[in-house]
């Protein structure tokens, strides 16, 4: 995923919001050089700068729960 960033600002964690705009995840932050879930070539956003997402975000499972649990 690569984009110019919307808005300015230092990032350390991120947060999934749902469809009905409630909370689903919080998580780490960091660039490749810590050990945040997401890692992205900046955590100092500059609106508008270059943004790079290096992770594969893997929330969702293929099978539903209480399939073969």
């Amino acid at each position: 995923m690569d984009g110019p960033s919307v808005r300015s600002g230092d990032a350390t964690w991120g947060r999934i919001i749902g469809a009905n705009g409630r909370a689903v995840a919080d998580f780490d932050v960091s660039t490749k050089k810590g050990d945040g879930y997401m890692v992205f070539n900046t955590t100092a956003f500059m609106k508008g700068g270059p943004v790079q997402c290096f992770t594969r975000m893997a929330i969702f499972s293929p099978r539903r729960r209480g399939d073969e649990d």
